[in-house]
């Protein structure tokens, strides 16, 4: 199962204020003495680690179809951020031969906002019947509809199709995302991975084909918030002193 940060750092803001030591007053050192004063603002929006959701599942092992553009339209409930894309690997033995399969995540206007290529030499990582790669940083997903789709595939290298035979994918069950449909390219499937697919043919989620790992768009907590707000408080308590010394 792939892991994922929510917010992958603690952000720490230390200030430090230089002011004169007052011999008189300290009890110690000398004229010429300087007291380093350091206040520290340590905010933790999120550090415990959360399993990635996965878009949809494949029910079956082997593909079925040589085509270029099938996929799933999905709409985004909430704010997610996608991480990895993955593409359907039948069998579970690589990608054979010397072929590149592809997914694309594309906005509902066709154009791109993420791509992955998988190959013999760079397959990316098995999880369950799916190859992934992670995304250089993560694709933030605001309300609305996205396509998600694979490319390249071929008689080494098939996807699978239910609607000739076998059982179709199965969904996420998140609440953050929600099945439109599942559009394919145009006849005879060879496009290329930025032509995003349009046509659909019922309702069905035909397709094992492109994959998606993602999150819930992270939100600072309140009590975070709360903690910043004290630890500025404190900060500016800490330079009216130093004024006023």
């Amino acid at each position: 199962m792939k892991f994922s940060t929510s917010i992958n750092a603690i952000c720490a803001g230390i200030v430090r204020v230089r002011r004169k030591a007052n011999p008189a007053s300290q009890g110690i050192g000398t004229p010429g003495v300087w007291q380093w004063g350091t206040v520290a603002v340590l905010l933790s929006l999120s550090g415990a680690a959360s399993a990635s959701i996965v878009l949809q599942t494949a029910n079956n092992p082997t593909g079925n179809q040589s085509y270029s553009g099938v996929g799933v339209r999905f709409h985004v409930n909430s704010s997610i951020d996608v991480t990895d894309l993955g593409i359907f690997d039948s069998d579970q033995d690589g990608i054979v031969g010397d072929g590149t399969l592809s997914a694309t995540l594309f906005k509902a206007d066709g154009s791109v906002l993420a791509t992955q290529t998988f190959t013999n030499g760079a397959p990316g990582t098995l999880d369950a019947k799916y190859r992934f790669k992670t995304l250089t940083g993560p694709v933030t997903l605001a309300i609305g509809d996205y396509v998600l789709a694979g490319y390249g595939w071929s008689g080494l290298d098939s996807e699978h199709n239910s609607n000739l035979g076998g059982l179709a994918e199965t969904f996420s069950g998140s609440a953050l995302v929600s099945y439109v449909d599942a559009p394919f390219g145009s006849m005879p499937g060879i496009d290329a991975d930025t032509v995003m697919p349009t046509t659909v043919f019922g309702s069905t989620n035909y397709f094992s084909a492109a994959n998606m790992h993602f999150d819930a768009t992270p939100v600072p907590e309140p009590a975070s918030l709360a903690l910043l707000g004290l630890g500025l408080a404190g900060l500016g308590w800490s330079r009216r002193k130093t004024v006023k010394a």
